[in-house]
Protein backbone atom coordinates (compact mmCIF):
# COMPACT_ATOMS: atom_id res chain seq x y z
CA UNK A 1 0.00 0.00 0.00
CA UNK A 2 1.31 3.74 -0.60
CA UNK A 3 1.69 6.06 2.08
CA UNK A 4 -0.77 8.63 3.08
CA UNK A 5 0.86 11.90 1.55
CA UNK A 6 3.05 9.71 -0.44
CA UNK A 7 4.41 13.43 -2.09
CA UNK A 8 6.30 14.43 1.14
CA UNK A 9 7.46 11.23 2.36
CA UNK A 10 9.90 8.99 1.72
CA UNK A 11 8.85 5.23 -0.02
CA UNK A 12 10.56 3.07 2.95
CA UNK A 13 9.63 4.79 6.44
CA UNK A 14 10.81 3.67 9.80
CA UNK A 15 7.83 2.97 11.69
CA UNK A 16 7.13 1.64 15.28
CA UNK A 17 4.91 2.05 18.71
CA UNK A 18 5.81 5.58 18.47
CA UNK A 19 5.32 6.60 15.32
CA UNK A 20 1.99 7.44 13.38
CA UNK A 21 1.96 6.56 9.55
CA UNK A 22 -1.12 5.89 7.72
CA UNK A 23 -1.01 3.96 4.41
CA UNK A 24 -3.79 3.98 1.51
CA UNK A 25 -5.89 0.67 0.96
CA UNK A 26 -7.99 2.01 -1.76
CA UNK A 27 -10.07 5.64 -2.88
CA UNK A 28 -13.45 5.93 -4.62
CA UNK A 29 -13.21 8.93 -7.00
CA UNK A 30 -15.61 10.06 -9.48
CA UNK A 31 -17.01 6.66 -10.14
CA UNK A 32 -14.22 4.44 -9.68
CA UNK A 33 -12.84 2.26 -7.13
CA UNK A 34 -9.20 2.22 -7.10
CA UNK A 35 -6.83 0.07 -5.01
CA UNK A 36 -3.55 1.39 -4.35
CA UNK A 37 -0.95 -0.90 -3.94
CA UNK A 38 2.52 0.15 -3.98
CA UNK A 39 3.99 -2.10 -6.67
CA UNK A 40 1.49 -3.39 -9.58
CA UNK A 41 1.57 -7.25 -10.92
CA UNK A 42 1.04 -6.67 -15.17
CA UNK A 43 -2.50 -9.12 -14.26
CA UNK A 44 -3.59 -6.87 -11.33
CA UNK A 45 -6.96 -4.50 -11.82
CA UNK A 46 -6.46 -1.55 -9.98
CA UNK A 47 -9.62 0.98 -10.92
CA UNK A 48 -12.89 -0.94 -10.77
CA UNK A 49 -16.43 0.64 -12.14
CA UNK A 50 -19.68 -0.35 -10.99
CA UNK A 51 -20.64 -2.79 -8.40
CA UNK A 52 -17.01 -4.59 -7.26
CA UNK A 53 -17.03 -7.35 -4.28
CA UNK A 54 -13.55 -7.75 -3.20
CA UNK A 55 -11.49 -9.99 -0.21
CA UNK A 56 -7.93 -8.02 0.56
CA UNK A 57 -6.07 -10.16 2.91
CA UNK A 58 -3.36 -7.64 4.28
CA UNK A 59 -0.01 -8.59 6.29
CA UNK A 60 2.16 -5.99 7.64
CA UNK A 61 5.68 -7.11 7.90
CA UNK A 62 9.08 -6.12 8.83
CA UNK A 63 12.57 -6.79 9.41
CA UNK A 64 11.40 -8.50 12.75
CA UNK A 65 8.35 -9.91 12.44
CA UNK A 66 5.23 -9.67 11.05
CA UNK A 67 1.33 -9.08 11.90
CA UNK A 68 -1.34 -11.54 11.93
CA UNK A 69 -3.01 -11.59 8.79
CA UNK A 70 -6.10 -8.97 8.37
CA UNK A 71 -8.71 -10.46 5.95
CA UNK A 72 -11.05 -7.25 4.90
CA UNK A 73 -14.36 -7.80 2.63
CA UNK A 74 -14.74 -4.86 0.36
CA UNK A 75 -18.57 -3.96 -0.88
CA UNK A 76 -19.14 -1.07 -3.66
CA UNK A 77 -22.69 -0.76 -5.07
CA UNK A 78 -21.22 1.08 -7.53
CA UNK A 79 -22.61 4.75 -6.63
CA UNK A 80 -20.58 7.42 -6.16
CA UNK A 81 -21.33 10.56 -3.74
CA UNK A 82 -19.83 13.82 -2.97
CA UNK A 83 -19.62 13.83 1.28
CA UNK A 84 -17.93 11.23 3.77
CA UNK A 85 -21.18 10.09 5.03
CA UNK A 86 -23.12 9.32 2.13
CA UNK A 87 -20.09 7.20 0.88
CA UNK A 88 -20.92 5.05 4.27
CA UNK A 89 -23.74 4.00 2.28
CA UNK A 90 -22.29 2.91 -0.87
CA UNK A 91 -19.03 1.78 0.18
CA UNK A 92 -18.80 -0.97 3.25
CA UNK A 93 -15.55 -2.61 4.32
CA UNK A 94 -15.91 -5.44 7.02
CA UNK A 95 -13.44 -8.01 8.70
CA UNK A 96 -13.22 -11.01 8.87
CA UNK A 97 -11.21 -11.37 12.13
Amino acid sequence: MSWRYHQIYERYRTIGHRTQADAELLSVEEGLLKLKPMLVPDNFPERHAGETHLWITAIARGLEGESAPLRLRIDWDGRWERGDAEMTHHLVITSEN
